[in-house]
């Protein structure tokens, strides 16, 4: 085996450009938190919420106890689901909504959506549709719009999920009794756990409302650090009204206002993401601190034997459609690469320098195929094979890959490099 302690230059390139994509944040006043070189609590975590009956999905981005919702399964992999959205506009100016990362941020808030054409586009793909949700902004500043957008959608779809983000404020019994008319499935109502009282109490009264009109009431919040407390008894409460369930999210910077993130405290999760990439997803950074009181949380729910369900969305889950649709076209094209069913990258086992050469006798010896790369002195193999070479003394890593477009031809572009330890 090689010097463990000297990287290969191409693993080396990708702690580089990490620590560069970092210290370039930093150098516009973005503060990360220490870096994380331990996963082994955040896993232990995950093990024990899933044998207490938890649900881990997509290696661990997604987590939930009790009712799930089947948006939520269907959010991430190619399960018919799909978002509109009428306009960004919205009565709430809070410091960490990811709407200014939009497309024509300004001009979607000003303007009207054509949905209708939109959606007569997405029929035309004759595509399974499954899910069809509606958010903003917020939709009910176009409530007739936004009734009509379901009534559409439930002629043309009749078996079809649909479901509405929203604040609430704007909601009345007029208002639900058209959705239900519609036959609106699920209704997600937007919960600031820093709203003053008045305002949280005026949604609580929102939500119970809906219990009478809409199938499945549901909450969608950010988890904040550093609010355990009135998290929980957010939970207690809304566990009393019978509601289906609750989305947590990851809490995100997105990347603006950072002067409001830093007066409370808030530090960047550091590394922030498991694999680094220019993901479309607008949700911006994740803060530290939010995905262990995510977890914190799941645990109280399972505590208290909670009815309601709880599933935390991590920002990696918000990830993995992305990467699902980049990768899942090309999943048997290209030989020495295997689909990971989990967080769907592209993956390669790869190896390196007298590594690779070791390696390389091996392969041949067992038969299992490879392809050599003369420029980095490399060996890989599809992972499929790896755990015949598990008692192999050697330094092997996983290459995470997606596919991109050069000239018309689809390639793949590799993201990271990981060493394979062996238990």
């Amino acid at each position: 085996m090689q010097n463990p302690d000297i990287l290969p230059p191409r693993v080396a390139l990708y702690d580089r450009i990490e620590a560069e994509y970092i210290a370039g944040l930093e150098a516009q006043g973005v503060h990360f938190a220490s870096a994380c070189t331990d996963e082994a609590a955040k896993a232990a975590a995950i093990v024990s919420l899933q044998e207490r009956g938890a649900r881990v999905r997509n290696g661990g981005a997604s987590i939930s106890v009790n009712n799930l919702s089947s948006a939520c399964v269907a959010c991430t992999g190619d399960r018919g689901s799909k978002t509109f959205l009428l306009s960004l506009l919205c009565d709430r100016q809070c410091y960490f909504c990811f709407n200014p990362n939009q497309l024509n941020y300004a001009e979607q808030r000003c303007g009207l959506s054509n949905w209708q054409a939109e959606l007569d586009e997405y029929s035309a793909l004759n595509a399974p549709v499954s899910h069809i949700a509606l958010t903003g902004g917020e939709p009910l500043v176009h409530a007739e719009e936004t009734v009509s957008f379901f009534e559409t959608v439930r002629a043309r779809y009749p078996a079809a999920h649909t479901r509405l983000y929203t604040t609430g404020d704007r909601l009345d019994t007029v208002l639900l009794e058209a959705l239900a008319k519609a036959e609106l499935t699920e209704i997600r109502f937007s919960v600031k756990i820093d709203d003053p009282p008045d305002a949280l109490a005026q949604t609580l009264r929102h939500i119970v409302l809906a219990r009478d009109y809409i199938p499945q009431v549901m909450v969608e919040m950010p988890a904040i650090p550093g609010t355990g407390q009135e998290m929980r008894s957010l939970l207690d409460t809304l566990d009393g009204l019978g509601i289906y369930g609750i989305n947590l999210l990851e809490f995100c910077f997105p990347r603006h206002n950072w002067p409001e993130f830093e007066s409370r405290g808030f530090r960047v999760k550091n590394p922030p993401f498991p694999v680094l990439y220019e993901y479309g997803y607008a949700g911006g950074l994740p803060i530290a601190g939010s995905e262990e009181l995510s977890l914190e949380l799941l645990s109280y729910a399972l505590d208290q034997g909670m009815r309601m369900g709880l599933h935390y969305c991590s920002l990696e889950n918000k990830h993995c459609d992305e990467v699902y649709q980049l990768n899942v076209p090309y999943a048997t094209a290209f030989a020495s690469y295997l689909l990971d069913p989990e967080d769907f990258f592209l993956k390669t086992v790869v190896a390196f320098g007298e590594d690779a050469q070791r390696l390389e006798l091996e392969l041949l010896r067992t038969g299992v195929p490879y392809e050599r790369d003369p420029e980095d002195d490399a060996v890989q193999f599809n992972p499929q094979y790896f755990e015949r070479f598990l008692d192999l003394d050697l330094r092997m890593y996983c290459s995470y890959n997606v596919v991109a477009m050069r000239d018309g031809e689809a390639v793949l572009r590799e993201l990271k490099l990981t060493e394979l330890l062996k238990d």
